[in-house]
């Protein structure tokens, strides 16, 4: 039997096929640093994807990272002080992880490339998929209205 993942859309045959297909991206990231070069993108793509596990400022906010990155060029270290700085914690009024708040329109979204469209080949084609996942995703969620 096929399950659909009801966030993204993915197609597996278990009902956990896309955590399942997203931990085994993760897993090879951080045992490979050749596949880990781009776990920022991965997680973050990942998660635009699957809007009910953040916030509705955390979803905007992984959006505007992303952004930053693939079309302002900003590095990183920029990215991770960004996240520093930008008050990522409930003691400075918000939270990433889900609050209560989610961007409802993004849930089940069609998006054109998911997580199982993503082999564990080579770590140079990887990165590649991983690169288009993440623009694909990008465009796609600058079409999803902030509500």
């Amino acid at each position: 039997m096929t399950h659909r993942c009801s966030e993204c859309g993915a197609l597996f045959d278990d009902p956990q096929g896309c955590w399942q297909a997203f931990g085994a991206l993760l897993e090879r990231e951080f045992v490979d640093a050749a596949y880990g070069r781009v776990h920022h993108l991965t997680v973050t793509t990942y998660m635009l994807q699957h809007p009910t596990r953040l916030s509705r400022r955390g979803w905007l906010e992984m959006r505007e990272l992303l952004r930053l990155h693939l079309r302002d060029g900003i590095s990183v270290a920029g990215w991770r002080s960004r996240v520093r700085s930008g008050g990522v914690n409930s003691a400075k009024g918000w939270k990433i992880k889900p609050d209560g708040t989610c961007l409802n329109a993004a849930v089940g979204w069609p998006w054109p490339i998911t997580v199982a469209s993503i082999a564990l080949e080579d770590p140079e084609v990887y990165g590649e998929q991983i690169q288009a996942w993440a623009a694909s995703t990008l465009h796609e969620a600058e079409q999803i209205p902030a509500e």
